[in-house]
């Protein structure tokens, strides 16, 4: 009888020794992907931050291209204009000249 029972916590203890060498596997393994998920979010949290720095610099070129058209549209309204003003005078000039000669 004590030898059975010698037999059977030898038994227990393999298998428990078992599970511990497992579970202590397993926690490794767990520990791995775990700092591997925390690298992942901090690449992640980077590239978060690069693509805001590249939407703020694009927002800042959005608006420069925005004034240098506000800026080209008032330029050729001026030269219309201009354009205009010396078309009438040249008319001016030449009915003078016609109602001289």
């Amino acid at each position: 009888m004590l030898l059975l029972l010698h037999h059977r916590r030898e038994s227990y203890e393999g298998t428990f020794q078992k599970q511990r060498e497992y579970l202590n596997e397993w926690e490794k393994k767990l520990q791995g992907k775990e700092e591997s998920i925390t690298e992942q979010k901090r690449n992640l949290n980077q590239r978060e931050e690069k693509v805001n720095e590249i939407e703020k610099k694009l927002k800042l070129k959005e608006k420069e291209l925005e004034e240098w058209n506000r800026k080209v549209d008032l330029s050729m309204s001026k030269s219309k204009e201009t354009e205009e003003d010396i078309t009438k005078r040249l008319e001016e000039l030449t009915t003078k000249e016609k109602v001289s000669l």
